[in-house]
C-alpha cells in the first residue's frame, strides 16, 4: 500500500516537472496522468480488499468466541468424564447413568472487573470438585448475588426454588472467589441452610472449610494442567496459596501429638455456645481434610446431613449417630470412624 502511494507521488511530480520542460510536456504529462487514474483505481482496489479481509477477522473473531464458550460449557461434562466407581461399574453392566445437571447463574451486579460469564466459569469448576461425587442426586439450581456482607446461603429460595447465595469476591479474584462459593456449595450438599444454628453447627462449619480447601487444591491443579483459558494459567498458584492461607486461620492445624478427642473435650462447651461463627475449628478442619483428601469418594457422605431427627440440645455424639442413621451403609463406617476421631464413639 505504501509503494502503491509512493508510485503516485512520484507521478505527481512527474507531471509537475514536464509542465517546465519543452515541447514535449503536454504529451508527457497527459500519460503521466492516465496513470495516476490507473494508479488511483489501485489504491481503492486495495482498500476495499484490506476492508473485506478485516471483516472476515473480526467473524473469525466472533465465531472463535462463541466456540470457546461452548467449550466452556463442555468443561463441567468433560472433568466428569472420570466417573466415580459406582458409575464405572454401572457402565461395566451397560447402564451407565448421566451425569445430573448443575446450573450456575450469576447475576449481573457490581462484580468489578469480573465478567459474569467468567465468574460462572470459575463457580461452575470449583462446585465440580464436590459435586462429581454425587452422581444419584439431581442437579440443583444457584444463583450468586452481589453481597458486601460476606458470603452466605440465603434461607429463602428463589421463586422457582433455586438456591441463593451471596459472595462478596469481585475484580477477578478467583481464588477467594472459589472459596466463598465451595463453602456455600458444601451447605447445599449438606441440605442446608436450617432455620438457626445448632449446638453441632461448629462441626458443619469445619466440614465446610475442609470442602473449600479441598476445592482450591484441586483447582490448583487442574489450572496448571488445563486451565479453561490459556492465560488463565498465571492464576494456578493464587489457589493453592490462598488453601494454605486458610489452613492456618480459625485455630491452625493441632500441635505435634496431641489429638483431636483431647483438642474437642477442651473446646466443646465454647464450640456449642457459639455455633454460628466458631474461631476456632481449624484443627477440626484440618482433620476432616485429611480424612476426604484420603478418600474424595466420601464426600458424599456428607449429603445424608441433617436429614435426621435433632434439636437444638442435641449431643455431638446424638448428631453423628442421626448422621450415621439417615446415610447408607457405604457410609457408616466413614461417619463411626469420625466419631472415633473427635472421642465420642
Amino acid at each position: 500500500m505504501k509503494r502503491t502511494i509512493a508510485m503516485a507521488l512520484a507521478a505527481f511530480l512527474a507531471i509537475v516537472a514536464a509542465s517546465s520542460v519543452g515541447d514535449d510536456g503536454p504529451d508527457e504529462a497527459r500519460l503521466l496522468r492516465i496513470d495516476i487514474r490507473r494508479l488511483d483505481t489501485s489504491v481503492r482496489d486495495n482498500t476495499r480488499m484490506l476492508e473485506t479481509v478485516q471483516a472476515r477477522l473480526l467473524d473469525l473473531t466472533r465465531t472463535l468466541e462463541q466456540t470457546n464458550r461452548g467449550l466452556q460449557q463442555l468443561q463441567p461434562l468433560a472433568s466428569g468424564l472420570v466417573a466415580p466407581p459406582g458409575q464405572l461399574a454401572a457402565a461395566a453392566a451397560g447402564g451407565a447413568a448421566p451425569r445430573p445437571e448443575l446450573t450456575i447463574q450469576v447475576a449481573k451486579d457490581d462484580w468489578g472487573t469480573s465478567g459474569t460469564g467468567d465468574m460462572e466459569t470459575v463457580l461452575r469448576m470449583a462446585a465440580d470438585q464436590l459435586w462429581r461425587h454425587f452422581a444419584d442426586r439431581p442437579g440443583p439450581t444457584i444463583v450468586v448475588r452481589r453481597s458486601k456482607e460476606g458470603p452466605r446461603l440465603m434461607e429463602q429460595r428463589g421463586p422457582n426454588g433455586e438456591y441463593i447465595v451471596k459472595l462478596d469476591s469481585a475484580d477477578r479474584r478467583w481464588a477467594e472467589l472459589a472459596f466463598q462459593f465451595a463453602r456455600e456449595f458444601c451447605a447445599i450438599l449438606a441440605n442446608e441452610p436450617l432455620p438457626k444454628p445448632t449446638a453441632n453447627r461448629w462441626f458443619e462449619d469445619a466440614l465446610w472449610q475442609a470442602g473449600a480447601i479441598a476445592t482450591l487444591r484441586r483447582m490448583s491443579l487442574e489450572w496448571k494442567r488445563s486451565p479453561p483459558r490459556p492465560y488463565w494459567r498465571t492464576y494456578a498458584p493464587s489457589f493453592e496459596k490462598h488453601a494454605e492461607l486458610c489452613l492456618t486461620q480459625r485455630g491452625g492445624s493441632l500441635p505435634e501429638g496431641a489429638s483431636l478427642a483431647d483438642w474437642y473435650r477442651r473446646n466443646e462447651q465454647a464450640l456449642r455456645e457459639n455455633p454460628q461463627q466458631p474461631k476456632n475449628i481449624g484443627p477440626a478442619a484440618c482433620a476432616l481434610l485429611k480424612l476426604f483428601e484420603q478418600d474424595p469418594q466420601r464426600w458424599e457422605a456428607i449429603g445424608y446431613l441433617n436429614l435426621g431427627k435433632g434439636d437444638e440440645g442435641d449431643t455431638f455424639r446424638g448428631y453423628l449417630e442421626a448422621w450415621r442413621q439417615s446415610a447408607p451403609a457405604r457410609h457408616r463406617d466413614f461417619i463411626d470412624g469420625i466419631a472415633r476421631l473427635f472421642g465420642v464413639e
